[in-house]
């Protein structure tokens, strides 16, 4: 028995370690889109495990589960070398679901029999402890090793068995072997470089084979983002989860950087930089202020802070040195504090190569956000925003955000958002400039919650005629060339594009808020809506496979139905609150693990507490309903409550928000399993938890499509209704 609850608690911890570690790899691979069906790929890989469970009966039941443990051990071995294959993300998905599926075998291997409940104990405390532990983990063995030691730990697991030990000594030994001699050469980054992408977002791919040329310096896991270095001509490339947002140069900085606005003439403005990052605007905003105590910079990926004042500290210059940092992200700053700045910076947010392309959730750059931004800035303070528009692929993008920016003005009381809007275009480096290369191409946004003085206005006319800058301590050759160009002044003397874009009433493209955080033009919504449709329809067949082998093993015909409704909740659920709950918790990184996680155990502590007794429809309804408006209670006026709580303080929150909904939801599939007549096909509780696992993992694709078409609030909702649902299709 003590071997079992090994095996299972074991078994659990790394398949709550895989999927949590899917997600951030198939976010670096792909996007944030493909990381949110790592779910969908963990949950149908368990599915189609317990199918394969009841359709191969063993008469050896001990020896088939050391099979499973060698199969999923060598098969998360093998997973860094299939996130390798240049072949379709579909065909990609399917095959990185295959080695999750002795998982699912197994546990519903372990789970028959007696003990039951102290199984179960031991299958949420697993859960639990790899929620725990992701923040640590991730960081210390990254994401490739990640994959490789969880393959070796099951290896090592099946040393319990005592079936044919030398053998799995041997597959252990090559397993360790392979993992020490080619896991320290193995980066993604470099692997990712030689590889086709659907989704071309990535750098990696504008530039085919860069980075197959280049050494990776340094490459850091975090539950933020990855960051990798690359060595250029010159400089040094920050690589964030695959996408290039920033430059570290070894010289002091510019003199005059277009990033900043020159301060709109105001000597040592007060400066508040949202994302320091590898140095950012660290280095000219010292320059601006003339004090580095002047600047407040927030950062929330700690890989960055620890490369730049660890081993890039030197070449950087320094960037970091004496300026106040917090370890905090935008939106709580900016609800928590009541200082107010002259400057506030929000630089690279939405476009080609840069984080829209992840179709990422971006509560910065919402109307919510930018309304919280300029209510921090002092009377004449301003907003500098910062969009990259290569070869004008990313000017639909741009018109979405202006729109944002517009009605975010509008919502602060702006009437005329035109005259609180300058605008001016800018080459990335002289090179470009000098050739006009238009795929180095930037749009600044400079945002005022008061009108432009006439002062403002004259100072951004001579700041236009200023000679190209350069850095303090060289003397390049095309010091001359224009700084900027100016396309939209407040007094409507320039007119263009711009200028009928921020004067119209009527906004041509919806805006971003906190219900749609993400900034995607018409044509990009529509190619991503369409690929996750295909993933959901490729989701279905692992719904068909438990429903026709219920059909054939006997009348379970309002169970399916009820635990096939309870999974499609939970799947909507899951992917909505993953998404929303980064807003809560400040920490986008722990959103999963928190949400997800969370919901696994106290859905699993639902169901062993409740399931010894019949609970009525109406009870259990009004408990679903009650978790419902309390967790919306919490989307609606979240920031309000915890700008100022601990991290630990916010994730107790979360768990307590969940728990209602949580507890109820688990009693469903016990109580479904607890109407089959068992003895005639056992099987039957075992294909009721791959129906659920495979609807779940059905719901994550449907869940995303609504979220950026309709909003989140939608989909939450529709969730609250199917989850109701559930409950009515129970018998009495």
């Amino acid at each position: 028995m003590l071997v079992r609850l090994a095996l299972v608690l074991l078994v659990s911890f790394s398949v709550f370690c895989i999927e949590l570690n899917l997600y951030h790899t198939l976010v670096f691979q792909f996007s944030h889109v493909q990381g949110l069906l790592g779910i969908s790929v963990t949950l149908a890989g368990l599915a189609l495990g317990a199918c394969l469970a009841v359709a191969w009966p063993s008469s050896q039941p001990d020896r088939a589960t050391l099979a499973a443990l060698w199969l999923q051990g060598l098969g998360l071995i093998a997973i860094p070398w299939l996130l390798s294959l240049a072949v379709p993300v579909a065909l990609l998905l399917a095959l990185l679901s295959l080695p999750l599926a002795p998982a699912g075998f197994l546990l519903s291997r372990l789970f028959q029999g007696p003990q039951v409940s102290q199984l179960y104990a031991a299958d949420l405390l697993g859960a639990a402890l790899a929620a725990v532990s992701f923040g640590f983990w991730l960081p210390w063995l990254g994401q490739e090793g990640a994959f490789l030691a969880i393959g070796c730990l099951l290896l090592a697991l099946a040393l319990l068995l005592p079936w044919w030990r030398g053998l799995t000594l041997v597959l252990l030994g090559t397993a360790l072997a392979l993992c020490l001699t080619l896991g320290p050469g193995l980066n993604f980054a470099r692997s990712l470089a030689s590889r086709p992408q659907e989704f071309p977002g990535k750098v990696f791919n504008l530039v085919p084979g860069s980075l197959a040329r280049r050494e990776v310096l340094h490459s850091r896991a975090d539950v933020v983002q990855r960051l990798d270095i690359t060595p250029d001509e010159g400089f040094l490339n920050t690589w964030y989860d695959g996408y290039a947002v920033d430059i570290i140069r070894d010289n002091d900085g510019y003199p005059m950087d277009r990033r900043l606005g020159g301060g709109l003439g105001k000597k040592s403005p007060r400066t508040l930089i949202i994302g320091t990052a590898g140095q950012g605007v660290l280095k000219p905003a010292k320059l601006l202020t003339g004090d580095p105590k002047l600047i407040t910079g927030l950062e929330i990926n700690r890989a960055v802070v620890a490369l730049m004042t660890g081993p890039l500290r030197e070449y950087s210059r320094d960037p970091y040195r004496d300026v106040p940092l917090l370890m905090v992200d935008g939106r709580t700053y900016l609800a928590a504090t009541q200082d107010r700045f002259d400057v506030i910076t929000l630089l690279n947010t939405f476009t080609v190569r840069n984080i829209s392309q992840a179709v990422v959730p971006n509560y910065l750059h919402s109307e919510e956000g930018l309304a919280a931004a300029l209510g921090r800035l002092t009377d004449n303070g301003y907003l500098s925003l910062e969009e990259r528009n290569p070869d004008g692929r990313s000017q639909a993008a741009i018109d979405r955000f202006l729109a944002t920016v517009t009605s975010a003005l509008r919502r602060s009381g702006v009437g005329d958002p035109a005259r609180h809007l300058a605008i001016y275009e800018w080459y990335g480096s002289e090179d470009s400039a000098a050739s006009r290369n238009r795929d180095d191409f930037f749009v600044q946004i400079l945002v005022k919650r008061t009108p432009f003085t006439p002062e403002e206005i004259q100072f951004l006319r001579w700041y236009e005629k200023q000679p190209r800058e350069v850095p303090l301590d060289s003397d390049h050759p095309f010091k001359g060339l224009p700084h900027i160009q100016l396309v939209h002044l407040p007094d409507q003397s320039l007119q263009g594009r711009y200028a009928r874009l921020v004067s119209s009433r009527i906004l041509p493209q919806r805006t971003a808020t906190d219900d749609r955080p993400y900034l995607l033009g018409a044509r990009e919504r529509a190619e991503v809506q369409r690929q996750l449709m295909r993933h959901s329809s490729l989701l279905c067949a692992f719904v068909l496979i438990p429903l026709v082998m219920l059909g054939r093993a006997g009348r379970a015909g309002r169970e399916a139905l009820a635990v096939s409704l309870a999974g499609f909740a939970s799947g909507l659920l899951q992917a909505v609150l993953v998404g929303r709950m980064q807003l809560w918790l400040g920490t986008p990184g722990l959103s999963l693990p928190v949400v997800v996680g969370g919901l696994l155990v106290l859905s699993g502590v639902g169901s062993f507490w409740l399931s010894p007794q019949k609970r009525s429809k109406l009870g259990l309804a009004g408990g679903i309903l009650a978790g419902y408006l309390a967790l919306w209670w919490i989307w609606i006026h979240g920031l309000e409550v915890v700008a100022g709580w601990s991290l630990s303080g916010r994730v107790l929150g979360t768990l307590a928000a969940l728990a209602p909904l949580a507890l109820v939801s688990g009693y469903i599939l016990p109580r479904a399993t607890r109407e089959l007549d068992l003895t005639e096909s056992p099987g039957q509780a075992s294909l009721l938890f791959a129906l659920g696992s495979a609807a779940a993992a059905v719901a994550v694709p449907v869940a995303l499509v609504v979220s950026i078409q309709e909003g989140m609030g939608l989909v939450y909702w529709l969730s609250s209704a199917v989850s109701l649902a559930s409950v009515l299709a129970l018998r009495r």
